[in-house]
């Protein structure tokens, strides 16, 4: 089992061609760029048990090699997602279920039919990767920057794919956010925390995608600073997802809705008073109060 951590960006072709020759990526890369190009099959049964449960199946096809990929429910915030990853080599594309036991396979789905498993949606793309080496003090840190274009295919419906994976191979996750940080300060890159095998599965059954977060847990005994953590996460995944949606169908009432996240999110900055350093409340209100200036009128 492998931890899997890594940020995905939202991105256009554009940039993805801008980026492949950054000074700040080609200084750093080890090898150079190296080309994949991925067919993916994703795997679920005709009532999505493994997506209510929040795992991610598929059997990859990488040149001539076949890896079978179980992702088990993880955590999401900003586009920085940290998820447990089982792989496993194949002989061919045939989905493998007898590799599957007590210590990958999730409890909640042991009584599951693994014969009901089958093809849901495929996602096809061309993926640049380059390993960088990203300097913290005297810590060894190397992040793979995976460069994806291409769909996602369900039956007939199609979503494009243009976007960076920005994944850690060693070292401390705040390198993931360091990096980005700076590429988005140069390109338009926006935190995405839809993966691919979410968008295949609201291609295949829009009605079953589920747009809207389920609240944070509070009570009288939630620490101040752990509250306010989870409730900016709250508010910034959802802001997050309705910005993602609206692109993707462009539907009024989501923009409606992202304008008051963003309300609720300047609300709860400002509430802070001392509690947050000084400068990080006023950049991020600042940062919020931009936003907010073109779009104000449509949450009134």
């Amino acid at each position: 089992m492998a931890k899997e951590t890594e940020i995905k960006l939202r991105a256009s072709a554009a940039t993805l061609d801008a980026l492949r020759a950054h000074p700040l990526l080609k200084k750093r890369c080890k090898d150079g760029w190296q080309r994949h190009e991925l067919s993916n099959c994703y795997y679920d049964t005709d009532t999505r048990d493994l997506a209510h449960a929040k795992v991610a199946l598929r059997v990859r096809r990488d040149g001539e090699r076949f890896i079978q990929t179980l992702k088990s429910r993880g955590q999401s915030l900003a586009g920085l997602s940290e998820r447990n990853e089982w792989e496993w080599p194949l002989a061919d594309a045939t989905l493998d279920t007898a590799l599957f036991d007590d210590s990958c396979w999730p409890a909640e789905l042991a009584d599951l039919d693994l014969r009901r498993l089958q093809p849901v949606f495929d996602t096809d793309f061309v993926r640049d990767a380059a390993e960088i080496a990203w300097g913290r003090g005297k810590a060894r840190t190397i992040i793979e920057v995976a460069l994806d274009q291409g769909e996602v295919r369900a039956g007939d419906q199609r979503e494009a794919i243009a976007e960076v994976e920005l994944e850690l191979r060693q070292g401390e996750p705040a390198a993931l956010l360091e990096l980005a940080e700076q590429l988005a300060a140069e390109f338009p890159l926006m935190p995405c925390d839809i993966s691919k095998a979410e968008r295949g599965y609201r291609l295949h059954d829009a009605a079953s995608y589920t747009l809207y977060l389920s609240a944070p847990e509070l009570d009288a005994e939630t620490p101040l600073d752990e509250a306010v953590a989870r409730l900016y996460g709250h508010l910034l995944a959802g802001s997050q997802r309705l910005a993602e949606q609206y692109r993707w169908n462009g539907h009024w009432r989501l923009l409606v809705d992202w304008v008051h996240q963003l309300i609720d999110l300047r609300a709860l900055l400002g509430s802070l008073g001392q509690a947050a350093p000084r400068a990080t409340s006023r950049d991020l209100r600042q940062t919020l109060d931009e936003l907010l200036a073109d779009w104000r009128p449509l949450a009134a």
